[in-house]
């Protein structure tokens, strides 16, 4: 769920994606099906930067391609098949990265073009919610900006040393190191 910055960094080069995500990853999973959620995840961040219109089935698709582990092929699979309607949360809504990372990719897909929508939906499915709402509105927050995220919302972030401007701040430097290229 921290490797959002990863996706946005590398964003033209999914291979360099892949590769620095699970390098980052390291730090914090020693089981290979949390190291492939987070490659899956970042290289899913990296994928929704992209202009225009989102092909789901060639996002999740490309998803696929890059999964390391049979749970992750079989998880995305399976919510690939979804339909907007369908009850996302089928794969679970715990903390297991091949039950959470589908989850989330499954709450974003299904709406996006709405942040309030995607986290809604994360929320709505109970279990570990700031998991996946985190990784869905990273998602969201990745194709669409700041300006999607709800001002009432963010109003409601703190600002103690490391609040909203300390965030703000951060975010400006991330812009600018994506914007560099």
């Amino acid at each position: 769920m921290r490797v959002a910055p990863i996706g946005l960094i590398f964003r033209d080069d999914l291979d360099r994606v892949e590769r620095e995500a699970g390098l980052s990853a390291l730090l914090t999973h020693s089981h290979p099906i949390g190291l492939d959620g987070a490659r899956l995840m970042a290289i899913a961040v990296a994928i929704v930067t992209r202009d225009g219109e989102l092909d789901v089935a060639a996002f999740y698709g490309e998803l696929r391609r890059r999964a390391q582990s049979d749970e992750f092929r079989a998880a995305l699979d399976t919510v690939a098949n979804l339909r907007v309607d369908d009850y996302v949360g089928i794969l679970g809504t715990s903390i297991e990265a091949h039950r959470s990372v589908p989850t989330a990719l499954a709450c974003f897909a299904s709406h996006p073009n709405s942040f309030s929508d995607v986290i809604s939906r994360a929320i709505g499915l109970g279990g570990d919610v700031d998991t996946l709402a985190a990784m869905a509105g990273a998602l969201s927050g990745s194709r669409l900006g700041v300006q999607a995220i709800p001002p009432h919302l963010l109003s409601k972030l703190e600002d103690g040393p490391k609040g909203r401007d300390y965030l703000d701040a951060l975010s400006q430097r991330l812009f600018a190191l994506v914007d560099a290229g």
